[in-house]
């Protein structure tokens, strides 16, 4: 093979690359495109009868620090210093009829503003 017909370090360099983004973005773009909109929040209207669904007040963390109210998957956090001592946002009737994931919402956020 002769010098000038093999390609040189900056060429060789450059196709590297362009291979390795075209697997990024034609292969794994999707993946993570997906990914970053399952994180989205997933919103719970705050209506009389999704505040009637909550079942904040029978929380450990509810009950253990100093929360009033309640229904903070639709309200949003509360601004008081909580202690975690446990989560039932799992056995809510709302998770279920919203497909809600994650719990906690009482310091972390309303359901909206929280990946799912």
């Amino acid at each position: 093979m002769a010098t000038s017909d093999k390609p040189s370090r900056r060429t060789w360099l450059k196709s590297a690359v362009m291979t390795v983004v075209g697997l990024v973005v034609g292969l794994g773009g999707g993946y993570y495109l997906g990914k970053s909109e399952e994180k989205r929040g997933i919103d719970v209207p705050d209506t009389e009868e999704n505040m009637k669904l909550c079942i904040c007040p029978d929380c450990p963390t509810y009950k253990g620090s100093p929360l009033t109210g309640g229904f903070y998957c639709g309200k949003g956090k509360t601004k008081d210093v909580i202690k975690t001592l446990g989560c039932i946002c799992g056995k809510c009737p709302l998770k279920g009829k919203y497909g809600l994931r994650t719990g906690y919402f009482c310091f972390r956020g309303k359901s909206a503003e929280v990946p799912q």
